[in-house]
């Protein structure tokens, strides 16, 4: 705003520009905190609008990248709820289910990355780490375990077939 009322009051007046930080006296093996664009969305957030949101994530008029991102993590999420879960729309507390079943898996995230000693908590960040771990073959016995668990009726899973089982184990 300060820029536009110096345009219209004084149109040959320099506008202030960020000045540039002195690189001479600033010490470069000091790594600096990037600045966050927004707050971080949990885990059971994005579970939560995965299955419970008026208008499903997979159906949303958002992003394929946004979609695929929330995709892959419901899926990884899944694969720590070592009971199963049943979800269906038709229960009068199907929201509550949702987000206590997305709670205790964002739990047992949170404690799988922590015995890697990775502090993430955002959604997008842990993601990424997620990644890394399958791509290492940790998260083999866990894929193993969620695919025998679709074959029994201890997972009830609301969310279109093509969405379900998206993980596959590593070679390593």
């Amino acid at each position: 705003m300060h820029a536009l009322e110096a345009k219209l009051n004084n149109p040959t007046q320099a506008t202030h520009k960020r000045k540039e930080p002195d690189t001479s006296t600033s010490d470069v093996s000091q790594a600096k905190k990037r600045q966050r664009r927004a707050a971080a969305t949990h885990l059971h957030a994005t579970w939560y609008a995965w299955y419970a949101h008026e208008t499903q994530l997979w159906r949303a008029p958002i992003s394929r990248q946004q979609k695929s991102d929330a995709k892959l993590l419901v899926a990884y999420m899944k694969l720590f709820l070592d009971d199963g879960f049943i979800l269906s729309p038709t229960m009068a507390d199907f929201r509550d289910q949702v987000m206590e079943t997305g709670t205790r898996a964002e739990h047992a995230v949170l404690a799988l990355l922590e015995g890697h000693d990775i502090s993430s908590r955002g959604s997008g960040a842990v993601l990424k780490h997620l990644r890394a771990l399958h791509r290492a073959g940790a998260l083999n016995a866990r894929i193993q375990r969620h695919e025998q668990l679709l074959q029994t009726p201890a997972i009830c899973d609301p969310a279109p077939g093509y969405t379900q089982n998206v993980l596959e184990q590593v070679n390593s």
